[in-house]
């Protein structure tokens, strides 16, 4: 064999072994590999606005410092996107605008503060179209006075308008409230599940009475806030409850207070389940002219008292209406008697009114304490069937 003209050929074969090995490895690099070479710089959306976010890069994939507003179409984000806010940096999503941003476990979407910026202004929704968040972070949002009236509250993620679906994600160190659902228009939450809402200054969650309806929240966390309670409160100028509302038990206590108004007036029905706790505000009062059933167990009963116990800190309850549905069963009302219902009495729990309309109320298992008057009062027309009451610290147990 002629080995004269086999060097050659091996040379030239090795030589394009090595050039693709080259190739391959060149091109199978990914932005992790690129030690030596400078990260891309973060689009900065303010100067450079596009409604179609992705992760390109390590660290920001962009820069928000002033208020982002989306005002129509939809802003898409892709797993993995990491935002950063300045200070006066936020989100708006108004008039048709829409946010879809659904992140994966493994590669969540992060909101979240510029280096050396303590709270950014946080996301408003206030679009009536459909939303989705999933697997998101917020955090250290809700500067105050990121969004005018009346969205004045300081919250990582405001709801004022639309449908939203929020689930798995999660909101911490905001510096006031993490979610704040304000129903100032309409308001549809589909879902609201599996997130984590932890470390904030202020409540994890801050809804209305009406939009509370059967919303299951027990399947959230809520670790570690300031004030580790839902807070509650009525918008309507004269208290009113309208709808059939059902109460369920989100796993941590219910607040009522700071609201426009201070009672609830049950227009048609308020149901409360079992294991459901609600602290009320000073002169806070509920009156079912509609129906109220309360659905307490002996394991898991509900509890209304205030937020200070102290005999007559709220008004209490008053049931007005003659439903044949108002029961309370393993209800325990405390703190109440401060307003006087029927007569010159004072109690936590009145039947009827001063007037001759009739009222009627099951109790079974319940628990009256801490009234500077009458466990319970009833007026002159007013049916009051009720077993296995128990009255602590009251001047008069059942008052006529």
């Amino acid at each position: 064999m002629n080995t004269t003209h086999l060097f050659p050929v091996i040379r030239t074969a090795v030589m394009l072994a090595v050039s693709a090995s080259v190739f391959l490895n060149t091109s199978c690099r990914n932005r992790d590999d690129d030690d030596d070479q400078p990260a891309p710089t973060a689009i900065n959306l303010c100067s450079n606005p596009t409604q179609s976010l992705t992760n390109w890069r390590e660290g920001a994939d962009y820069i928000v410092d002033c208020q982002f507003t989306v005002g129509s179409g939809t802003l898409t984000i892709a797993p993995g996107t990491e935002i950063q806010f300045s200070s006066g940096g936020s989100i708006v999503v108004e008039n048709q605008g829409r946010i879809d941003a659904n992140g994966t476990a493994a590669a969540p979407i992060r909101f979240v503060p510029t280096a050396g910026t303590p709270f950014w202004g946080g996301v408003l929704v206030f679009s009536s179209s459909v939303h989705s968040l999933a697997f998101c972070e917020f955090v250290n949002a809700g500067v105050a006075g990121a969004f005018s009236f009346p969205f004045g509250a300081t919250a990582a993620l405001h709801v004022g308008k639309g449908t939203v679906n929020i689930n798995n994600c999660t909101v911490r160190n905001a510096a006031g409230d993490g979610v704040y659902f304000n129903d100032y228009d309409v308001i549809s939450i589909s879902s609201f599940a599996n997130n984590t809402i932890r470390d904030n200054n202020g409540f994890p969650v801050v809804i209305s009475v009406a939009l509370l309806n059967n919303l299951n929240l027990t399947n959230n966390q809520f670790t570690g806030n300031g004030t580790n309670r839902i807070r509650l409160y009525n918008s309507d100028p004269v208290g009113s409850l309208n709808g059939n509302i059902t109460w369920n038990n989100p796993g941590i206590p219910f607040e009522f207070s700071n609201s426009s108004s201070n009672n609830i007036n049950i227009q048609q029905s308020l149901t409360i389940n079992a294991g459901v706790t609600l602290f009320v505000e000073n002169g806070f009062s509920i009156q079912a002219n509609g129906t109220f059933a309360v659905n307490g167990t002996a394991a898991q009963p509900v509890i209304i008292q205030g937020k200070q116990s102290l005999a007559g800190w709220w008004h209490g309850i008053n049931v007005v209406s003659n439903s044949v549905v108002n029961n309370f069963s393993y209800l325990t009302v405390s703190d109440g008697g401060g307003n006087t219902w029927i007569d010159s009495d004072v109690s936590c729990i009145a039947v009827g009114t001063y007037t001759s309309n009739p009222a009627q109320l099951t109790m079974s298992n319940c628990t009256v304490r801490n009234s500077p008057g009458c466990g319970i009062e009833t007026s002159a027309t007013a049916v009051l069937n009720q077993t296995g009451t128990t009255f602590v610290n009251v001047a008069n147990n059942i008052c006529n």
